[in-house]
């Protein structure tokens, strides 16, 4: 189990909303994990003392459903207290506190799913959503503890980086989040408690980048995310990190997105580690014979 750092808690918000959603979630018996930029946080900010420039202000949960009447209960167990609200048009969403409030995303997954990595809503169907790499997340997220007697599954960082590639994928024409998000995984996997493996069970990651311990770690995670993938997520992850189109897409996304404060060789560097996590991913998924 992970433990938050004692002098990095989490902003009073949003553990309330963590910890209602927990007491609601398991009265129903309802597992589930906290993914999106909140598990960024949680994992590289409150367990690993690393800065975020942009923290978080919502909350993105994955729960492990087989049908849609627990659903509709987690729903209604939460708007009758009063605390939470529904969002016209968007049957995933509350927000806590007033109608305009701090989000709060529920995305079901498992049994739920048709076909398979995809959800639609009843009765109409028409509001569908990809949930593609979400079980694969809640079979390898971590356990940690954040104070207080508040104990979260947490979307472990290199699943998170390969849901972050898919949204991007999915979202990529409207927001830049899920790129910049990407490579600030990339960037700072090295410091989330990966040193020590970098310099011993994994040294020759090092020595292939001239000991650079952070582009090291890109290439960490891109091992990490394809061992942590099932077959149909990481079929998925593949075409996108294969598709040269796509990843010109992407990097030029990142440079757009941090135009004001970047040089020629923060350009660089970016490319550098998009490169080791696509590589480092693909050749994992080689060896596997996948």
């Amino acid at each position: 189990m992970l433990k938050r750092l004692p002098d990095r808690d989490i902003d009073p918000i949003l553990r309330a909303i963590l910890e209602q959603a927990r007491n609601a979630t398991d009265a129903l018996e309802i597992p589930f994990f906290v993914g999106g930029a909140m598990a960024r946080d949680i994992i590289l900010t409150h367990v690993f003392g690393q800065e975020v420039k942009r923290a978080t202000r919502d909350v993105d949960l994955g729960l492990y459903l087989d049908g849609w009447d627990r659903f509709r209960k987690l729903k209604d167990v939460l708007v009758a207290k009063g605390l939470f609200h529904t969002v016209p048009g968007k049957p995933h969403r509350l927000h806590y506190g007033y109608p305009t409030g701090i989000p709060l995303d529920l995305i079901p997954f498992g049994g739920i799913e048709h076909p398979v990595g995809e959800i639609a809503w009843p009765p109409g169907n028409d509001v569908v959503l990809n949930v593609a790499g979400f079980e694969d997340a809640y079979r390898s997220a971590l356990v940690v503890d954040l104070g207080g007697g508040l104990v979260i599954r947490t979307c472990a960082l290199p699943a998170l980086a390969v849901l972050k590639l898919i949204a991007w994928h999915d979202r990529r024409k409207s927001s830049n989040k899920d790129a910049t998000d990407l490579l600030f995984i990339a960037q700072n996997y090295a410091a989330a408690d990966n040193m020590d493996r970098l310099y011993q069970s994994e040294s020759e990651l090092m020595e292939a980048v001239d000991y650079n311990p952070e582009l090291a770690g890109a290439y960490l995670l891109g091992k990490d995310a394809a061992l942590q993938s099932g077959n149909d997520t990481a079929a998925f992850a593949k075409a996108i990190l294969e598709n040269e189109v796509l990843q010109q897409e992407l990097i030029d996304q990142i440079v757009r997105a941090k135009a004001a404060s970047q040089s020629r060789e923060d350009e660089q560097r970016y490319t550098q580690y998009l490169d080791g996590f696509r590589t480092s991913f693909l050749k994992q998924l080689s060896e596997l014979g996948q």
